[in-house]
């Protein structure tokens, strides 16, 4: 949403309301400094508020569908209910950017990968940065994990450390029963054991 208002902005200035109540939204959530339950409240309590203002001027300007501001406005009230759900769930954040950053590595990188020439090759490649934004997503430096997991996999080999590997347990559905598979730790709980070896 903010990128189809920033866009109209130039030929349309009433575009800085907008941008405005957005950046409302924004130090809304900013005050919550981090807490979840705090950021549910003040979402409930302040942001329904702007949103019921936004919405009202958008609807004034949806049917202007010719111009890049009733484009905007046209396209915020068409996904309006997901474009909100963050009122609801704290855990959801105002924008995709921490998204955006995560996925630009393998986004980037996927040219090269063209040239693995094999299923099995773009599988690794897959693995490791699901290994790596995994541990990036928890808070353990990507870097230290490898090195913690090659050393861990070296001990396994060796007889020693089999502790530290993750044991998953892999049930196949029966066609009958419908039985989805479990494992027998997170994968949060596996790093931790992998780093604390």
């Amino acid at each position: 949403m903010f990128r189809k208002v920033e866009e109209a902005k130039p030929d349309h200035p009433e575009a800085e309301r907008a941008l405005a109540w957005i950046g409302a939204l924004y130090e809304i959530d900013a005050r919550a400094e981090g807490d979840i339950a705090r950021c549910g409240e003040l979402r409930r309590a302040e942001s329904t508020a702007i949103l019921a203002d936004f919405k009202t001027w958008l609807w004034e300007l949806a049917t202007l569908t010719s111009i890049s501001i009733g484009k905007a406005a046209a396209y915020a009230i068409a996904n309006w209910d997901r474009l909100t759900r963050f009122v609801d769930d704290a855990r959801i954040p105002l924008d995709n950017n921490a998204t955006e950053r995560a996925i630009r590595g393998p986004v980037v990188g996927r040219k090269n990968h063209y040239g693995s020439k094999s299923r099995s090759g773009t599988q690794v490649a897959a693995t490791l940065y699901t290994i790596l934004e995994t541990a990036k997503l928890h808070g353990i430096d990507p870097a230290a994990y490898l090195a913690a997991a090659i050393t861990a996999a070296g001990n396994v080999t060796e007889g020693v450390g089999v502790g530290n590997v993750v044991a998953v347990r892999t049930t196949r559905a029966s066609r009958t029963s419908g039985a989805a598979g479990s494992s027998c730790l997170s994968l949060e709980d596996h790093h931790r054991n992998v780093l604390a070896a």
